[in-house]
């Protein structure tokens, strides 16, 4: 049998935020460009087809808005994963 290991990195927002706010208390906003990227990120509420539905909108509008709402999010396989466990010994 063979297995195989791997790792990956996150980012932690609360530690990059407190040293950001950290170089901008120190006057050193000059390196915000150099050290980041900036990324404002949107993402829906659950629940926010139904919140669009009841909304007062134009028909039109309302089926284009929940044809777009249906395209901001998608379903994906998740990759296999083997568990593998000891054979357990019978008496």
């Amino acid at each position: 049998m063979v297995a195989t290991f791997s790792k990956f990195t996150c980012e932690d927002s609360a530690a990059i935020e407190r040293f950001r706010l950290t170089l901008v208390s120190a006057k050193k906003g000059r390196l915000l460009k150099k050290l980041f990227d900036r990324d404002v990120r949107w993402t829906m509420k659950s629940g926010a087809a139904q919140i669009l539905a009841a909304e007062n909108l134009a028909v039109r509008l309302k089926a284009e808005l929940l044809g777009l709402l249906l395209l901001c999010s998608s379903t994906k396989d998740k990759k296999p994963s083997l568990d593998v466990r000891p054979k357990k010994k019978t008496a």
